[in-house]
């Protein structure tokens, strides 16, 4: 490979979902624990014992979800500072933090179940950051509203990628009365993450969070929405436009039942900013009822083509897939900027590449050496409990061959797998 220089690789990994002390009991209210991330945590430290040795490593990217704020049960008070997390992880926080020490750069953007949740929540999340993980740079843009947390590494970018995702992303308050600052953007997977932790602490039963909610959406969606599949039919699509304020109802109506949570009962919130100690379900139906056309009017990415089509396809990004936001943000849009693109959000390790043949994508080709393509999509997959294994992403710079090279790589103690590669050129232009 190359001869340019020792440290030519990059690591990614997302989806972690550290819980604070209840999460690993029940904390006394519930009988069972609900923490997404026990077994894994020592694979875990492993991975970063191990690649802090390496010599070949020049950045370690986490991409969201390191901490978990949202799986909490919707009866318990919520995780209001990831000190809380940090404190009962603090064997992983030294890991972190060796990384630094042994010479490898380590970038943090956060995901959704550890986003910022109004801009002076942003500011106190920095300053946790820099007293927990002293030398870890944290990527969160506040002169976007709602702030992003995207990385940009040459023509590569990473980003979580819950942005795409009409439950997921932020989504601003409508309170006018609500200081700037202050204004919340929670979204509405917050409460429904609530419901399902609620489920989980209540029977023991681990919970598939996005074959929950892709049930539940689908159901949804062809109320509010129309027929929606993968290659969505607009007429279809559009056949349910005068219902599409129901979506939100529809779909918390569900989680609630499934969680066998009482429509009735509030979820607690208490200590978070700008929010009163509890909220009913029915208004928090109210809330989000403009949800869809909000992202209609207002739409965080560039995807081309109808509007109501887009918030189809965000509504179908929750359901586990990303690779059509993929395509919408990065590769239909015709850019030159990017050729490689990480996510991670659907714990669903996979990658995807690329040849453009008369503009249109077609990922079905394969090259016999491995490339060189001309777009690679991979997702780093998940180290929780529930994954079929922990993975990450590699990237490793040629400059000699004008090559980068992208690896999904699954890790157990002893064990690492390529479980697929392919390069593109590492300067396009």
């Amino acid at each position: 490979m190359s001869s340019s220089g020792s440290r030519n690789k990059r690591l990614f990994i997302s989806d972690i979902h550290l819980g604070d002390a209840r999460s690993w009991t029940g904390g006394g209210v519930h009988p069972y624990p609900y923490v997404w991330t026990k077994r894994n945590v020592e694979t875990l430290k492993n991975f970063l014992e191990d690649t802090a040795k390496r010599e070949d490593v020049q950045e370690v990217v986490i991409l969201g979800d390191l901490f978990d704020q949202w799986i909490i049960p919707a009866d318990c008070k919520p995780i209001i500072s990831l000190e809380d997390i940090a404190e009962n992880n603090s064997g992983i926080m030294e890991k972190i933090i060796s990384l630094v020490k042994n010479g490898i750069d380590v970038a943090y953007a956060p995901g959704n179940h550890d986003m910022p949740y109004s801009l002076s929540d942003l500011q106190a999340k920095k300053e946790v950051i820099g007293r927990v993980l002293p030398g870890v740079k944290y990527v969160c843009d506040e002169s976007t509203a709602p702030p992003e947390a995207l990385i940009r590494r040459g023509f590569l970018a990473a980003e979580h990628g819950n942005r795409y995702c009409i439950c997921n992303a932020s989504d601003w308050s409508e309170n006018p009365e609500m200081p700037y600052l202050h204004k919340s953007f929670l979204p509405l997977g917050y409460f429904i993450s609530r419901l399902v932790a609620y489920k989980q602490a209540t029977t023991d039963k681990p919970q598939n969070y996005f074959r929950i909610l892709s049930a539940i959406i689908d159901e949804s969606l062809r109320k509010s929405a129309g027929d929606l599949i993968p290659e969505v039919d607009p007429a279809k699509a559009l056949a349910g436009v005068p219902t599409r304020d129901a979506f939100s109802r529809e779909l918390l109506t569900g989680v609630a039942s499934d969680a066998v949570f009482d429509w009735r009962r509030p979820i607690n919130i208490e200590g978070l900013e700008g929010y009163p100690l509890g909220v009913s379900l029915d208004s928090l139906a109210d809330d989000y009822s403009g949800l869809w056309e909000n992202w209609e009017n207002h739409p965080p990415v560039r995807y081309v083509a109808n509007n109501d089509i887009n918030t189809c396809i965000a509504a179908w990004n929750d359901c586990g897939s990303l690779s059509e936001a993929v395509k919408g943000e990065y590769l239909s849009s015709h850019r030159r900027d990017t050729n490689i693109v990480i996510f991670g959000h659907t714990h669903h390790a996979e990658m995807k590449k690329y040849c453009v043949i008369g503009a249109v994508p077609l990922d079905h080709i394969p090259l016999p050496s491995g490339g060189p393509y001309d777009f690679i999509y991979v997702n780093s997959g998940a180290w929780v409990d529930s994954a079929p294994y922990c993975s990450y992403v590699e990237t490793e710079d040629d400059p000699d061959s004008n090559r980068c090279f992208v690896r999904l790589i699954s890790y157990a103690p002893g064990d690492e797998q390529v479980r697929d590669q392919g390069y593109v050129r590492l300067n396009p232009q």
